[in-house]
């Protein structure tokens, strides 16, 4: 939103509209967003239904934006579709199995932002809990997005946001 000089919204904010839901052990880092048993995809947003979809948000906030979601299966050659979206100036959102990505015991899914493609570098915007920039491997990225399931319900993903 920044960058495309929208107006500002508190993370916790756009997070409430996105679904958020925390555990009971959490609630002291925040001051509005709903507490309760995990969901099915686990805690974190819910952009992945429909409720939640990020098009209504955009709507509700009267923001001229949208977004299509694609499962990784439907993009043929993930670093191509990456450097053809950013050099339209579309944003990307991902979602991946966090401990996949940064080898780490955590099977949680997180979400970022690509900024930029540096051969197969891919540095991500992080907002946990201040953002910060991080550089992953995309061969990383692409099976950190492939393994990130619920059973056989696909959680992973790229958001185009144009």
């Amino acid at each position: 939103l920044d960058r495309r000089g929208l107006p500002f919204f508190e993370q916790e904010e756009i997070g409430i509209d996105l679904g958020l839901v925390i555990p009971p052990e959490e609630a002291h880092n925040f001051q509005n967003v709903p507490v309760g048993e995990s969901p099915a995809a686990g805690w974190g947003t819910r952009i992945n239904l429909k409720k939640y979809d990020l098009n209504k948000f955009f709507k509700r906030k009267k923001l001229q934006l949208t977004s299509v979601y694609s499962p990784l299966d439907d993009i043929g050659n993930v670093p191509k579709y990456i450097t053809t979206n950013l050099s339209k100036g579309n944003d990307l959102l991902i979602c991946f199995r966090y401990g996949t990505l940064y080898n780490e015991e955590i099977t949680a899914g997180h979400g970022s932002l690509i900024e930029e493609v540096n051969n197969s570098l891919i540095t991500l915007i992080d907002p946990n809990p201040d953002p910060e920039r991080k550089i992953v491997h995309i061969d990383d990225l692409i099976e950190s997005i492939r393994v990130h399931k619920k059973g056989n319900t696909t959680l992973g993903g790229f958001w185009l946001i144009q």
